[in-house]
């Protein structure tokens, strides 16, 4: 699916938001959160990694920079299976470009349904679509 570029830089922009997010939903330490996070990803379909990511890396990603695609591909995924909800549009809207960014139209509705948006309102998902969507 195809996001507008405003939507997509909110979304670059949220990156370490998200690993932030990530260790808090996570816990107890850094290293076991880097081993989730790559059991995860590889059980998303995200990444073929099999090496655990260090925590001090997760740690060093809160700054924004350098996180991967797969890893916060992965971390929205966690933390909306652990009730994250977001409190601001620029949140629900980077999160759905996160879990959206790879997948084809005829798919949007397969991976938002298995996706754990379950803490959100049909309403605020659609809204939110509408807000990132590029249209041709």
């Amino acid at each position: 699916m195809r996001v507008n570029p405003n939507a997509w830089q909110n979304a670059m922009g949220l990156r370490g938001f998200f690993a932030s997010e990530f260790l808090k939903y996570h816990g107890p330490t850094d290293s076991a959160a880097g081993i989730c996070l790559v059991k995860k990803a590889k059980s998303f379909g995200y990444s073929e990694r099999d090496r655990a990511v260090p925590g001090r890396t997760l740690r060093n990603w809160m700054g924004g920079e350098s996180v991967p695609q797969w890893a916060v591909k992965t971390m929205v995924r966690y933390v909306l299976s652990k009730g994250y909800v977001p409190d601001s549009d620029e949140e629900l809207d980077a999160l759905l470009v996160y879990l959206l960014v790879d997948v084809s139209d005829d798919e949007v509705n397969d991976v938002l349904s298995v996706t754990g948006l379950s803490n959100l309102t049909t309403t605020e998902v659609e809204s939110a679509l509408g807000r990132i969507i590029r249209h041709a």
